[in-house]
C-alpha cells in the first residue's frame, strides 16, 4: 500500500484533532486497517459530520 506518510505526521501531533473531508458517496461500511494506521476524530461530508466513537467505529451525529 503507501508509504504511511499521514500516519507519521498524525502520530507525531497526537493531541491535534485530525479531519477528514470527503464527498457523501464515498461512505461505505467497513474500511480495512491495518495496525499502523490512523483514524481521522472527524470525517465531514456536505450532508453530515461524522465522528470516532471509538478507536476503530464511527457514529454519524
Amino acid at each position: 500500500m503507501g508509504s504511511g506518510y499521514y500516519n507519521k505526521i498524525l502520530r507525531t501531533y497526537l493531541t491535534a484533532l485530525s479531519i477528514g473531508i470527503a464527498f457523501s458517496v464515498q461512505g461505505v461500511e467497513n474500511i480495512p486497517a491495518e495496525a499502523h494506521d490512523v483514524t481521522l476524530d472527524l470525517i465531514i461530508t456536505k450532508k453530515e459530520v461524522i465522528k470516532k466513537c471509538s478507536q476503530k467505529v464511527y457514529c454519524k451525529k
